[in-house]
């Protein structure tokens, strides 16, 4: 597929910029494919091909990150994920994070999801994970204690989800890495 700077963007095509850098977010690699398959050819056309697909795609990422700030609901949304990535702990609703933001639920969802590329209940889930699996990285805290530090409602459920998510158990995890 080929893009221009007033092209169609894919579904869940997103640019997220962090303090430590900005990444593409789920599912973009695929983007790249095309042009490192046309980069590894040596042939003079080829590389030309890379270097103009490159830049087509740089372009498409700017208007992307445009759009993004011009929506007016982008701030509020930032300060949840900042909300949400500092306080890890507390467990929110949908509903909740809707308030928040101060839109109703079926927008929050949409809004967010747009915004994120995932809804807010598997973001919020993977986050959790994410900081749990630091927090196994301390050995001095039972897989019990860090799950009902997460709110997890007990042991099993919190395994079950980091599992779904890692393909791991926690203790399988904590053995890894430790």
């Amino acid at each position: 597929m080929r893009w221009t700077a007033g092209g169609n963007v894919p579904p869940r095509y997103s640019l997220r910029i962090t303090p430590a850098g900005f990444y593409i977010e789920i599912g973009q690699t695929r983007l790249l494919l095309p042009i490192i398959k046309a980069a590894t050819n040596p042939s003079r056309d080829s590389q030309i091909r890379a270097n103009m697909a490159l830049q087509n795609l740089l372009v498409q990422l700017y208007f992307t990150r445009q759009q993004q700030m011009e929506n007016p609901h982008h701030r509020a949304l930032e300060a949840l994920i900042a909300h949400l990535s500092k306080h890890p702990e507390r467990w929110m609703t949908v509903e909740d994070m809707s308030a928040m933001v101060k839109l109703s639920m079926n927008q929050f969802i949409r809004v967010f999801t747009a915004h994120t590329g995932l809804t807010p209940k598997k973001y919020l889930d993977e986050l959790k994970i994410k900081h749990a699996a630091a927090a196994l990285r301390n050995p001095g805290r039972t897989v019990g204690q860090i799950a009902e530090y997460f709110g997890y409602r007990d042991q099993f459920h919190f395994s079950k989800r980091f599992k779904k998510l890692t393909g791991m158990s926690p203790a399988e995890y904590r053995r890894k890495i430790l």
